[in-house]
C-alpha cells in the first residue's frame, strides 16, 4: 500500500511540473507577440546654441505686456544651477542701471520694435558687462477665430540669441554689417500645447492655471534650446523564446517597464549565463547599459544582439544606442569616443 502511495505521489509531481513546464512556455511564447516598452531618460543637446556657463541678457520680450512681463520674470527666477546645465541670464534693466552708474553718457536704445538694431546697440555695452549672448523674445498672438474651443490651450513665442563677441563691432548706421550680424543669429519659433505641456511635464497638472502651466512649460523649453536636457524616451524590450534562462529575461522585462534598470540588468546578465547566445537578453542588456550612460558596454552588447540575432529591431536599437551617445558627447562638449562612430553622422 505505502509503495502503491509512493508511486501516485511521484506520478502527481511529474504531472504537476510538467504543467508547469507547458504552462510557462506557452506564456513565453505568447509573451512574444507582445509589445513591451520601458520608459529611458538620456541627455539631448541644446535645441538653439549651448550657452552653458555663459552670461545672458534677456533683451526685449515683445508682445501683450503682461504675459511678456510674466515670461520675462520666470526666465529671470528658474534658471538653470546644476552642473553641467548652469547658466546666468540678467535683465537688460540691470545692464543699462550698470552702464549709467559706470558712464556719463549711456547709449541710448534704439525702438525695441527694430530688433536687430537695438540687439546692435547693446553688442558694446553687453561686451563691457562680459555678456556672451542677448535673448530676446517675441510672443506670436493667435489669429484664429475668438470662438475656437482651444484658443488659450496654446502658447508660441519666437526666441533669437545673438552672440555678443564677434570679430568687430557693429554700427547701427552700416546695412552690411547688420546683415552680417543677422545670419549669426539663432532664432527659432517654439509652440507649447497645453495637452502636450502636461504629458511632458506632469507636475504642471498641479498649478491649476492653464495661463500658468503654459508659461512655465515655454520657459522650461527655452532654457533646453540654450542648455542639454533630460529627454524621456520609450524603448522596446526583446521577449524571448522558451530557452533556458528565458525566466530571467522575462523577469527583467517587467523590472524595467517599472523603471527599474539595475534589477533588470542583474536579470538579463543571469539570463546570458544560462543562454549565452539570447539575442533577446543582449538587446535589453545594451538598453539597460544605455540607461546608466555605460555607452561603450551598451554598443557591445547591441552589436552582439544584432550579431547572434539580425532583425530590423535589434539593428534600430543599435544605432538608437549610439545617437543616445552621441548627443551625450555633444551636450557635454565632450571628445569622439575612443571607438569612434559606427552608424550615426553628426547632425549639421
Amino acid at each position: 500500500m505505502s509503495y502503491r502511495k509512493r508511486m501516485i505521489g511521484k506520478l502527481n509531481r511529474y504531472l504537476l511540473q510538467g504543467l508547469l513546464c507547458f504552462t510557462f512556455g506557452l506564456c513565453l511564447v505568447v509573451g512574444s507577440g507582445c509589445r513591451v516598452t520601458a520608459p529611458v531618460h538620456r541627455w539631448v543637446p541644446p535645441g538653439l546654441h549651448a550657452a552653458v556657463d555663459q552670461t545672458v541678457v534677456l533683451s526685449e520680450i515683445e508682445g501683450p505686456a503682461e504675459l511678456a512681463a510674466s515670461l520675462r520674470q520666470r526666465l529671470l527666477d528658474t534658471a538653470p544651477r546644476d552642473e553641467g546645465r548652469k547658466l546666468a541670464i540678467i535683465d537688460v534693466n540691470r545692464l543699462r542701471q550698470q552702464s549709467s552708474d559706470s558712464e556719463t553718457n549711456p547709449i541710448a536704445l534704439v525702438s525695441h520694435q527694430e530688433s536687430v538694431a537695438s540687439d546692435v546697440s547693446l553688442l558694446p555695452l553687453a561686451k563691457r558687462g562680459d555678456v556672451n549672448y542677448l535673448l530676446r523674445g517675441e510672443v506670436l498672438v493667435d489669429q484664429t477665430a475668438p470662438w475656437l474651443a482651444d484658443r488659450d490651450q496654446r502658447l508660441v513665442v519666437s526666441w533669437c540669441l545673438t552672440p555678443v563677441n564677434s570679430d568687430r563691432d557693429l554700427s547701427p548706421g552700416d546695412d552690411r554689417q547688420q546683415s552680417e550680424h543677422q545670419q549669426a543669429q539663432y532664432g527659432t519659433p517654439l509652440t507649447i500645447n497645453l495637452a502636450d505641456a502636461l504629458k511632458k511635464y506632469p507636475d504642471l497638472a498641479w498649478l491649476n492655471d492653464k495661463h500658468a502651466a503654459l508659461e512655465t512649460a515655454m520657459v522650461r523649453e527655452t532654457f533646453a534650446l540654450l542648455s542639454p536636457t533630460v529627454q524621456r524616451d520609450k524603448v522596446r524590450l526583446d521577449n524571448p523564446l522558451p530557452l533556458p534562462g528565458s525566466w530571467h529575461t522575462v523577469a527583467g522585462n517587467f523590472y524595467a517597464k517599472s523603471g527599474r534598470w539595475a534589477d533588470a540588468e542583474t536579470q538579463w546578465q543571469r539570463a546570458l549565463k544560462w543562454n549565452p547566445f539570447s539575442s533577446a537578453a543582449m538587446h535589453n542588456l545594451a538598453l539597460a547599459k544605455s540607461a546608466k550612460q555605460d555607452f561603450s558596454q551598451a554598443r557591445h552588447w547591441a552589436s552582439r544582439s544584432v550579431v547572434f540575432g539580425p532583425t530590423k529591431r535589434h539593428q534600430r536599437a543599435a544605432v538608437w544606442v549610439e545617437q543616445a551617445q552621441r548627443d551625450y558627447h555633444e551636450a557635454f562638449d565632450l571628445a569622439d569616443p575612443p571607438e569612434g562612430w559606427s552608424v550615426t553622422r553628426p547632425v549639421e
